[in-house]
């Protein structure tokens, strides 16, 4: 159970370092009503412009990556 956990904060920081240094990606962090666990991705595409969305939900709070390709 202990490996399970190890693996997936490390798994989850990993990935957030390398979007916010190769993807350049902001970083926001917010409270959610109620106990949500898992996470979403999303892209939007304006004018030329693709913006990426992906989201963490920890219980309470979610950890959001925003980066432009």
């Amino acid at each position: 159970m202990t490996n399970i956990l190890i693996y997936t904060i490390f798994s989850i920081a990993t990935l957030g370092l390398y979007l916010w240094h190769f993807k350049n990606s902001d970083i926001e962090i917010g409270l959610i009503k109620g106990f949500v666990f898992g996470g979403s991705v999303s892209s939007y595409k304006g004018d030329e412009v693709s913006t990426n969305y992906l989201d963490i939900y920890f219980g309470l709070v979610v950890i959001s990556f925003i980066w432009d390709e």
